[in-house]
């Protein structure tokens, strides 16, 4: 996998800077795949990194429903 520019590491650390996470490539989210900032400002990175060609998003299934409760659009659990 290419490493990711200097430029797009440092954008992605201003989005996801919780414990556990990682924004080399493979980036983890781990928790903020429910964020809508977190998400929104990966794939919006990852659109203008020259060296990616495709981008392979896991999300289980179980995550949106368990985390139905804890986020702060109620709607977002069922759209995932």
């Amino acid at each position: 996998m290419p490493q990711l520019s200097e430029p797009s590491r440092e954008k992605l650390s201003k989005a996801v800077q919780e414990v556990g996470t990682s924004v080399a490539n493979p980036i983890d989210l781990t928790g903020l795949f429910m964020s809508p900032v977190a998400v929104k400002t990966l794939f919006e990175t990852l659109k203008e990194e020259s060296k990616v060609d495709s981008i392979i998003f896991e999300l289980a299934v179980q995550y949106p429903s368990f985390y139905a409760d804890f986020i702060d659009d109620p709607t977002l659990s069922a759209a995932l």
